[in-house]
């Protein structure tokens, strides 16, 4: 079973997230409030992929990525921007991460991103 961590502070976007991959059985999602939170459990869980709200209370996602980046434990784990500024801006304001996706999440897309990041 893969291992999925999920860095957002809005809990309704995180149970929707929720809902979306219990549909899948191969993964375990893992979930943080805040960016100190999701870097603290990136390094106790070592997830397969992590999925990074952009805004969060104590850091940017930039700043989320960038720690994580720096440490060779987490340094290689695919990393997707999650935002509701449009994934254009997202992009561009948020170089370094594997691949972006647009709040309200779309499960396909969701789906698919994952997927192919992890194979």
């Amino acid at each position: 079973m893969k291992k999925l961590l999920y860095i957002e502070d809005n809990e309704a976007i995180r149970d929707l997230v929720r809902l979306i991959l219990a549909r899948r059985n191969d993964i375990e999602m893992f979930e943080a409030e805040t960016g100190s939170e999701g870097i603290h459990l990136a390094f106790t869980i070592a997830p397969d992929i992590i999925l990074v709200d952009i805004t969060l209370p104590d850091m940017t996602g930039n700043e989320v990525l960038k720690q994580l980046r720096e440490q060779v434990k987490t340094a290689t784990i695919p990393a997707i921007a999650i935002s509701g500024n449009g994934i254009d801006d997202t992009r561009h304001s948020s170089p370094g991460f594997d691949a972006y996706l647009e709040k309200p999440v779309n499960i396909t897309s969701i789906y698919t991103t994952i997927d192919s990041l992890l194979s």
